[in-house]
């Protein structure tokens, strides 16, 4: 059966706590309803669930039966693209509506992991393949369960077997719920009689016998279900519920869920109890205890699955206070007690919807279950949910009012809410929320009194849109848990995305007068059941024992104390299983040396003895082939081992479970080649080499083989698929080999790869061109003209290899032909013959660039990997467990180099690989990857011709062409940009990191300095002392004024030397004395508290300086006019000016220092 696979978030915390991450949609169609105030506006414009037209064309292939919703005539739309999509419900699958129903039907049909292996709905083989499954069956039952019976009538009746007729029969009246007294219609038997006439003598004339064969059918698969359950490898676990029929009979159900003796997962309905009595706790668990003690399983009753009514709590302490009466078993009722999801969500929608604090809504108490519903009703009138519950009900209640909508609505009815039945009011709002015009337009068009006070406004129509849209999030959470596709290791899961989901609500309507306490009253209503999922250990141990969470997922989401918690949970629940369990003690793993070290006294014999007596702890005396398979089986590797007719190994493959993953992530390129003398029965070694980001090799599987025979190739190709669809890999693009006949036959032959293109290893190609054709250019050795004929020819042929296009290599084939015939014919003929007639497609670029190859054109990665194993092995005389071993270490030391290389990669990044083209992207692509795009990127500084496509095609990366519009506008390289075989291993989506913005400095605007330099900037005091100290005004030399210059027009003395002739030179001769006396005081304040001492000294002496200056006088005539002394202009300050502050400030600074005493 497909499995359904559930998308929940994995939310930072539990219990509905803060979310980091973006909150989980199930429809793409639908954007979050936190903002649905702006979003009502264009309700008519925004992709619609369910078309409303009527041009739409009714949908009526069996596929969209498998979406999500239950209504085939839901649409869903690409959130991205817009566009409508198909959905699968089993699975996250999309497919474009547009492209028709054959891929999504293909994809149900198909076998996991790639579908999901569903009958097609309609097809007639089909049909005839369940028709004939169910003849089979009973047949089967008839031949295990012969009766003697008598003839109703003379006839033969010879082609009718009566015990097969009888389970047909029986099948039929129980399948599809038909009256036992169809068997005494006249009509229905001449039909039968129709189509075989012996019907006659088989077939009941009463409905009495009808009912004898369905109790005598049923004794027989009650007595093969017994058998089934007591010899299932599981404990037998229980869902039950109590309901009314529509005879009005109180029917409790029991079905019983159990893996049995093969390992399959089957249900089956265990009785339908009749309770006549009360349904309280007591009464119920009697009636378990009988079918308890009716089937025989008291000994391994497992966990219960109930509603949350209180009545199921006290049935589970009678049924363990029972267990122990009677059977002596220990049987906690809190541990085994699970809740249905569907009802805790159907609580919560109604605690949601009607904001409700309390139990009264799952009581069956009927008073207050009335009281409750007085309230209900009360807020309905006021609000919009109880608007348009009444309308519904006003137009259902009448004919003529049903009839009246239809006209308006295009044939579309109104759906109705209803208390037991889950989503009823999602269903009716999206109906509603369709038929909106509708509506309006039934208010507009027949008013009538009754329903004046229902009518919806615009505001209205908003509140009922966010409801829908959170109400859809709950239906779908309670459609993924439902049903036998559903297991428990989701409950926790699902239960974290609606908690975040009422938190994230919360937080966008906290001052929302309406939608806040709805969000408040469900999230109160869920957290509640949320805390008592504690009681039971089951839920946790669902989520360990998953191999993709494990203890991952609780360590990372959960706190420390909540973690703790769980793993006492688990101790108790493997306490409880421990007996029943094959717990075995796991041979430990022989320990890796590397080299005697200098610091110990092992020798190296005991090196070798160390590691004999692990060979021998891990065979468990064992032969060496049944050590090797339960090697393979316990370490996690995935292997199958071929026997022959009389049970002789004929062949062994296996690959490691961290090859398996890197598998998953770069199938993209398969390597396959051989190698010899590896072990001592002459096996071959088939090596699968795999490539990944970094274009680094890692091996995928090995295979011994019994010969290289193209069965043997096609026997390991086989299991290689059966792997690959087990581990759900994707299919290679191209697989690469040497020019074995018998590989490339299985390879071609066998349906196993028939998608991937077949390539030959051009190094081999190569070298047998060079060992056919070489010697005959190069017999006389020393000839320097065969050396230069050979070099000619060698260098046509990788011309007609390297041939871009059939047309090219068309031409050069023919140049070289005519160049080379007849003189070379035996090596022409040899190379058309052997390799290009046959295999051009395979090695020749012209096609090999055809294909998705990652520049993988040789083998000799796998005849690396084959050097470094024989380096291991030391002999070749080893046997299959030893060998394996060896591979074993090697492959564990080339995953751990590829792990830390790729863990290098994320962290540094290469000098040459810059610039904001890559900053997006750096620590998620691998640097080869980077390097190679690189290279384009510097195509750019030079013309480039037009693009052929190649480089994208070949390694699917942007080439030039894609790179230079995005250059043009700055914009970095994102991952959808490059294949995912290119991806480095990590989880997330990267994010831009951009630099921190470069801060503006105001004093740096204005400085005279390099922005290199490291000097200081003048402080703000400096640049306004500077600022208020303008240069003084120039002097004149000439009239000794100020404001011009001795050649200034405006001196008055500029041209006096040319008028008058050189006054007479006179000398003078001074003699000044110069008297100095100089006064030093020294203030020595010690930190005494009195501060009393002070010492000063004084020391004065006086210099006398003779000096004698020699001055020249120019002495001219007094002229007629003098010159006018002018001052310099100074500007008056304003007292708030700043150059003013700073020259008070000056002041006030200079006469502080006067205040201090003074230094020598």
């Amino acid at each position: 059966m497909p499995q359904q696979r559930l998308s929940f978030a994995q939310w930072s915390q539990r219990r509905g706590s803060s979310i980091s991450g973006d909150l989980l949609e199930f429809s793409s169609q639908q954007s979050d309803d936190l903002d649905v105030s702006q979003k009502s506006k264009c309700l008519s414009s925004r992709p619609r669930t369910v078309s409303t037209t009527s041009s739409t064309k009714p949908r009526t292939s069996w596929v969209f039966s498998h979406m999500p919703d239950e209504e085939v005539e839901t649409r869903y739309y690409n959130q991205r693209t817009g566009k409508e999509e198909w959905r699968c419900k089993h699975c996250d699958k999309t497919y474009a509506s547009s492209g028709g129903t054959a891929a999504p039907a293909k994809h149900l049909m198909d076998p996991p992991p790639d579908g999901h292996g569903l009958p097609k709905g309609a097809p007639r083989t089909a049909k005839v393949t369940t028709i004939r499954t169910i003849i089979e069956q009973a047949r089967v039952a008839a031949e295990e369960n012969p009766r003697k019976r008598r003839r109703l009538n003379d006839q033969s009746g010879d082609s009718i077997e009566p015990d097969q007729l009888e389970a047909l029969y029986v099948r039929f009246i129980t399948v599809c719920s038909l009256p036992f007294r169809l068997v005494e219609c006249p009509e229905f038997r001449a039909l039968l009689a129709y189509i075989n006439n012996d019907i006659e003598t088989w077939l009941p004339d009463t409905h009495d016998t009808v009912k004898t064969w369905i109790m005598r059918q049923y004794e027989c698969q009650k007595e093969r279900v017994k058998q089934r359950i007591q010899s299932a490898k599981s404990r037998i676990h229980i869902s039950c519920d109590l309901w009314t029929s529509p005879n009005s009979l109180a029917i409790l159900g029991v079905v019983s869920h159990y893996v049995t003796e093969d390992c399959q997962l089957e249900h089956h309905v265990l009785a339908l109890k009749d309770i006549d009595s009360e349904h309280d706790g007591s009464h119920l668990a009697v009636a378990i205890l009988k079918v308890v003690d009716e089937w025989g399983f008291a000994s391994k009753l497992g966990y219960f699955v109930m509603d949350n009514a209180g009545n199921n709590d006290t049935m589970m302490r009678s049924l363990s206070l029972g267990l122990l009466r009677r059977y002596d078993i220990q049987y906690d009722p809190k541990v085994h007690r699970l809740r249905c999801q569907g009802h805790i969500i159907n609580l919560a929608a109604k605690a949601f919807l009607f904001v409700t604090d309390n139990e009264k809504l799952e009581l069956d108490d009927p008073g207050v279950h009335n009281v409750t519903l007085k309230h209900i009703v009360a807020w309905r009138k006021k609000g919009p949910l109880g608007k348009i519950h009444n309308f519904v009900v006003f137009i259902q209640r009448s004919v003529q009012r049903s009839q009246k909508f239809l006209t308006i609505s295009h044939n579309r009815k109104l759906a109705r809410d209803n208390d037991t039945r889950w989503s009823s009011w999602y269903n009716m709002l999206r109906v509603a929320l369709n038929l909106r015009d509708a509506i309006d337009g039934y208010f507009n068009k027949w008013m009538e009194l009754d329903c004046a006070g229902d009518e919806l406004s615009s505001e209205d129509w908003i509140i009922l849109e966010k409801i829908k849209s959170f109400l859809e999030k709950l239906k779908m959470t309670t459609k993924a848990l439902e049903s036998s596709f559903a297991t428990l290791d989701n409950v926790l899961l699902a239960m974290d995305f609606v908690l975040a989901q009422f938190e994230a609500g919360k937080e966008a309507y906290i001052d929302d007068p309406i939608m806040a306490p709805m969000y408040n009253s469900g999230w109160a209503k869920l957290d509640k059941y949320y805390r008592l999922t504690d009681e039971s250990p089951a839920y946790v141990a669902a989520i360990v024992l998953h191999p993709s969470h494990k203890w991952h997922y609780i360590q990372e989401n959960w706190k420390k104390e909540w973690v703790e918690s769980s793993k006492k949970l688990m101790e108790t629940l493997w306490n409880d299983y421990k007996p029943l369990a094959n717990a075995g003690i796991a041979p430990k793993e022989i320990r890796s040396y590397w080299r005697t070290t200098s610091d110990t006294l092992a020798t190296q014999q005991d090196i070798y003895n160390c590691i004999a007596r692990g060979k021998r702890d891990l065979a468990k005396g064992q032969s060496n082939i049944h050590a090797l398979a339960d090697q393979l089986n316990s370490e996690g590797f995935w292997s199958e081992i071929r026997l022959d007719e009389g049970g002789r190994v004929t062949a062994v493959l296996f690959a490691h479970p961290q090859s398996l993953e890197y598998l998953k992530l770069y199938p993209e390129v398969l390597l396959l080649d051989c190698t010899y003398k590896t072990n001592k029965y002459k096996m071959p070694l088939l090596d699968i080499v795999g490539i990944a980001a970094c274009q680094r090799s890692f091996c995928i599987a090995f295979a011994f083989l019994s010969g290289e025979e193209e069965n043997d190739f096609i026997w390991a190709l086989e299991r290689l698929r059966h792997m690959y669809e087990l581990h759900g890999v994707a299919i290679p693009s191209v697989i690469l080999t040497d020019r074995c006949l018998a590989c490339i036959n299985a390879i071609s032959s066998s349906s196993c790869f028939p998608e991937p293109a077949l390539l030959l290893c051009l190094w081999h190609i190569n070298k047998a061109v060079l060992t056919h054709c070489m010697p005959v250019f190069t017999r006389h050795k020393g000839s320097p003209k065969g050396q230069e004929e050979w070099k000619q020819f060698y260098d046509l042929w990788h011309e007609i290899v390297a041939s871009p296009t059939e047309d090219i290599y068309n031409e050069r084939l023919e140049k070289w032909k005519k160049h080379y015939l007849p003189m070379h014919v035996e090596e022409v003929g040899y190379i058309l013959e052997t390799w290009l007639d046959p295999h051009k497609q395979r090695f020749v670029k012209a096609w090999v660039h055809q294909h998705l190859h990652f520049e993988q054109f040789v083998t000799s990665r796998a005849e690396g990997i084959h050097q470094l194993i024989k380096s291991h092995l030391k002999h070749s005389q080893v046997d299959l467990f030893e060998a394996w071993r060896i591979i074993k270490l090697v492959l564990s030391n080339q995953l751990s180099e590829l792990k830390a290389n790729q863990a290098k990669q994320q962290i540094t990044t290469p000098l040459d690989i810059s610039g904001v083209l890559y900053g997006n992207i750096r620590g998620w692509i691998s640097h080869e990857a980077l390097r190679k795009v690189d290279g384009q990127r510097a195509r750019l500084l030079k013309e480039i011709p037009a693009c052929t496509g190649v480089f994208a095609k070949t390694l699917s990366l942007p080439c030039a062409h894609n790179l230079q519009p995005l250059l043009a506008q700055g914009l970095p390289l994102q991952l959808y940009h490059f294949h995912s075989h290119w991806h480095l291993q990590r989880s997330g989506t990267p994010q831009l990191i951009v630099e921190p913005r470069k801060l503006f400095d105001r004093l740096a605007a204005n400085s005279t300095l390099p922005s290199s330099s490291t000097q200081r900037e003048p402080s703000a005091f400096e640049a306004i002392e500077k600022a208020s100290q303008p240069r003084a005004l120039p002097k004149c030399s000439r009239c000794h004024n100020y404001g011009h210059k001795m050649t200034s027009k405006a001196c008055s003395l500029r041209y006096e030397d040319l008028l008058e002739p050189p006054p007479p030179i006179t000398t003078t001769t001074h003699t000044v004395t110069h008297t100095a006396t100089r006064s030093v005081t020294r203030s020595l304040s010690p930190s005494s508290p009195s501060g009393a001492s002070v010492i000063s000294e004084i020391v004065a002496y006086t210099t006398t300086h003779m000096t004698t200056h020699t001055t020249t006088h120019m002495v001219s005539p007094p002229t007629a006019k003098s010159a006018a002394i002018t001052t310099p202009c100074v500007p008056v300050l304003q007292p708030d000016d700043p150059r003013a502050i700073f020259q008070r400030y000056k002041e006030a600074r200079e006469a502080w220092y006067a205040t201090l005493p003074q230094g020598p």
